[in-house]
């Protein structure tokens, strides 16, 4: 009788954790081809001053009214990508929680672990660029 793997729970959450990221990474594009789009009309009208010291209340208040105008305009499919995105990424951290919080028994577990980002002082995970999916 074959021996079970003491992290097969572990590994499991990896393969989860890689079809997550692959479908968050998928909303993302989703995502940013209808806010880059918006981010196009809105500089089309109201400027955001690349120096800080340029800024006025003025810019903020037109680039603001800019972008709600066009995110509006934008309608359903922005607030659905946004959405999906959102979830994807909720559904991603989750996975990403429970690989936190495991304890791996294996070699395979710790390799999965150390997929994870780390948890920064904020308790928010670190940043890191999206991994290509092959």
């Amino acid at each position: 009788m074959p021996m079970s793997n003491p992290d097969a729970d572990l590994l499991s959450l990896g393969v989860r954790l890689f079809e997550a990221e692959a479908e968050a990474v998928r909303a993302d594009a989703a995502f940013d081809e209808i806010h880059n789009q918006i981010l196009e009309n809105v500089e089309t009208v109201a400027t955001w001053p690349a120096d800080a010291e340029q800024w006025t209340w003025e810019n903020t208040e037109a680039y603001v009214k800019a972008l709600r105008q066009f995110r509006d305009a934008a309608g359903e499919p922005y607030t659905v990508a946004s959405k999906t995105m959102n979830k994807a990424w909720a559904r991603y951290d989750a996975i990403a929680a429970a690989i936190r919080a495991s304890n791996p028994k294996t070699a395979e577990g710790l390799s999965i672990k150390a997929l994870v980002p780390p948890l920064l002082d904020d308790g928010k995970p670190e940043q890191k660029e999206p991994r290509a999916i092959q």
